[in-house]
């Protein structure tokens, strides 16, 4: 309700349009359905989620990324979000097959490929395919693992749908060189699953230079992708394979009493 008011009671000029629901629809299908929605007012705009927190040039540098690459049908979106900035703090942004959709924006032309059921995983040919243009074994791993445990409705999410749209597609996002956006979710979702991802520290503005050409091929910040890949994708990917492992070994033991 408070928000609601705060929607309302905003006196500047603009073209307001809101979206009101009268349930709550969960983290998955809700915010997929709200950027669905969004898409259809809108051919491309920022996104923000309510634990997310900009610093006000985050702004700005959305915009000119979304007019800078309009036309760039590789690019699906630009990130605000800078996981390691100290390998990348020397230019405006760079191109990574990993952004982050922690304060991000995207074009109507990308969206229209989402798929929040992920019919394109949920068929065998169709996801051998996939994997076999994924190079790193960790990455497919890890998008084996994800993507899974979504048709399986273990996770409600909408992020990893499109995250790995991305690789699917062989798209690139474009991310600031430096962070300009911190999660601040603490309650929820993330009452249980806060990281060291959360509160990361943000820089007040962004470089004017330093830019990427915008001419292709594109090429990826390979440092950042690999740093990525070793920090934050191959500790998930070990949990969960470990975690495999020790089932095993529990239920082995109690099969083998059954045997006997």
């Amino acid at each position: 309700m408070l928000v609601r008011e705060a929607v309302h009671s905003i006196d500047w000029e603009c073209d307001l349009k809101v979206r009101f629901l009268d349930e709550n629809m969960g983290c998955g299908r809700g915010v997929a359905s709200a950027i669905d929605w969004f898409f259809e007012n809108e051919t491309e705009g920022i996104i923000l989620e309510d634990d997310t927190l900009p610093v006000p040039d985050f702004f700005p540098f959305c915009s000119s990324m979304l007019e800078k690459y309009r036309d760039e049908s590789q690019i699906n979106m630009v990130s605000g979000t800078n996981f390691f900035p100290h390998l990348t703090q020397d230019v405006n942004h760079f191109f990574t097959q990993l952004p982050a959709a922690w304060g991000w924006a995207t074009w109507r032309r990308a969206w229209e490929s989402y798929d929040f059921d992920i019919n394109w995983w949920q068929d065998t040919n169709c996801r051998e395919n996939i994997l076999s243009h994924v190079e790193s074994r960790i990455m497919r791993s890890y998008m084996t693992h994800c993507l899974n445990d979504v048709v399986s409705t273990k996770v409600d999410t909408w992020d990893y749908q499109w995250q790995f749209l991305g690789l699917k597609q062989k798209a690139i996002g474009v991310t600031s060189g430096v962070n300009l956006v911190t999660n601040v979710g603490v309650q929820g979702t993330h009452s249980l699953k806060r990281s060291k991802s959360h509160f990361l520290p943000t820089a007040n503005s962004v470089l004017v230079s330093g830019c990427p050409e915008s001419v292709g091929p594109f090429a990826l910040h390979e440092k950042y992708d690999r740093r990525f890949l070793m920090k934050r994708v191959l500790p998930v990917v070990l949990k969960r394979e470990l975690r495999n492992k020790l089932n095993c070994f529990i239920a082995r033991p109690k099969f083998l009493k059954r045997v006997i």
